[in-house]
């Protein structure tokens, strides 16, 4: 299946597909915050890469934004997306923009906020592309391999990074943080692992330049991660495409 992965957030846009057995990453910043001219750049990309008028089986957009987090089902069903919105994030800025993604499989529904401009841009551009939360495909796919041994997912972003420990085949933690320096990653996942008891164990762990950010800063937190005595690093890795191979997983 041919399949066009977009990587989308406020920061920059990263497509990924195959072709001819190579694989094709393309990604660029955007050069002003504004939705216009984010827009206006976006056209232009896709005008430029020829993405718009080449065949796809797929089309796929992963949205990356730092306000997202996990409901159980039945509680989900017992109010409204806007309301459990508030009540973990307060007020969204624009009316209609929460939006989630139900992952049954898992008793779980991922809410976030998606901005009316993502929606109506790709789905007037790509009339049939599928829009979910970036956590949403990695859960699915961290959560489809084996995932009985510890392990530890960090995906970094420019001010922020999710963070997600999956042990037995089950979710541990997921989560968000604020991070502006390496030091700031090692500390909340640290943190984390202490607060569920699991500094003893052995943990694999899995670090991705969410899109935007540059390899430097991973390497870096990767560095910090081989001189810490209190914690079991049995495997430390990365990769760029991890919500990629995360979508494959499930398509």
């Amino acid at each position: 299946m041919n399949i066009l992965t977009i990587e989308l957030s406020d920061h920059s846009i990263r497509t990924v597909y195959q072709e001819n057995d190579q694989l094709n990453v393309v990604e660029e910043e955007f050069t002003d915050h504004q939705e216009h001219r984010i827009k206006d750049q976006l056209t232009a990309f896709f005008d430029k890469t020829g993405l718009r008028s080449a065949h796809f089986d797929e089309h796929i957009l992963s949205w990356s934004v730092q306000k997202s987090t996990l409901i159980p089902s039945n509680v989900f069903s017992e109010s409204t997306p806007d309301d459990l919105y508030r009540l973990c994030f307060g007020k969204p800025l624009d009316v209609g923009t929460i939006d989630y993604n139900r992952i049954p499989e898992h008793g779980i529904v991922n809410l976030f906020h998606l901005p009316s401009w993502v929606k109506r841009f790709f789905v007037l551009n790509f009339p049939r592309c599928i829009i979910q939360h970036e956590g949403t495909h990695l859960l699915r796919g961290i959560l489809s391999q084996n995932a009985f041994r510890l392990k530890a997912s960090l995906i970094i972003y420019p001010g922020y990074f999710l963070l997600t420990l999956v042990k037995e085949n089950k979710l541990l933690f997921y989560s968000q943080f604020d991070q502006h320096s390496p030091e700031d990653i090692t500390y909340h996942t640290l943190f984390v692992l202490q607060q569920k008891e699991l500094l003893d164990e052995q943990l694999r762990v899995e670090i991705c330049n969410g899109v935007g950010m540059d390899r430097e800063i991973c390497d870096q937190v990767i560095g910090n991660f081989s001189k810490i005595a209190s914690i079991q690093v049995s495997e430390i890795s990365f990769t760029d495409q991890l919500i990629q191979k995360s979508i494959l997983l499930c398509v």
